[in-house]
């Protein structure tokens, strides 16, 4: 579920994803 919902995360909002998760 989490790696399906880190995916759909950084397509919809990789920026954010890089901010929150402090991973880029």
């Amino acid at each position: 579920f989490m790696g399906g919902l880190i995916k759909a995360a950084t397509k919809a909002l990789p920026a954010a994803f890089c901010a929150i998760t402090k991973k880029c």
